[in-house]
């Protein structure tokens, strides 16, 4: 009886010690089942002036960085860019429907849009992260032409 403790002891100490030593990878929900609702994730939005007219919205997945969408005033273009390999994607859209997405291209990924819009005009600008069934969209942050 005392062999079988030690020895699960001995085996419960080798695994704490190979993740601390490899790296532990973070946890994943299992994909739900046909009929289930896909399980949440935490993510968050912070937009920012990017300078001048320029503005940008940080994706975060948890604590980590999962991408962004930027408004580039000179040149008026859209920007998404996706850094997970998560089976989300990255899509951001203007109210007047410029639209920029990731969706179909494997992370690290990049999508570009622009439209000739009147200098000095304002539009909401949304940053979404997405998956089939599974949607996180920031709240419509004014950008100016």
């Amino acid at each position: 009886m005392r062999k079988r403790i030690a020895a699960t002891l001995g085996t419960a100490a080798l695994l704490a010690t190979s993740a601390l030593t490899f790296g532990a990878t973070p946890a994943s929900a299992a994909p739900a089942a046909e009929g289930e609702k896909q399980p949440r994730i935490s993510v968050t939005f912070r937009g920012e002036s990017a300078g001048a007219n320029d503005f940008r919205v940080e994706i975060s997945v948890g604590n980590d960085f999962a991408g962004h969408g930027v408004w580039i005033a000179n040149g008026d273009r859209l920007i998404v860019e996706d850094f997970r390999s998560d089976g989300y994607y990255v899509k951001a859209f203007l109210g007047n429907g410029l639209l920029a997405s990731t969706k179909g291209k494997p992370a690290i990924s990049y999508d570009e849009a622009t439209r000739n819009l009147p200098e000095g005009s304002k539009h909401d600008l949304w940053v979404c992260l997405e998956k089939a069934g599974d949607s996180h969209c920031s709240r419509a942050y004014t950008i100016t032409a």
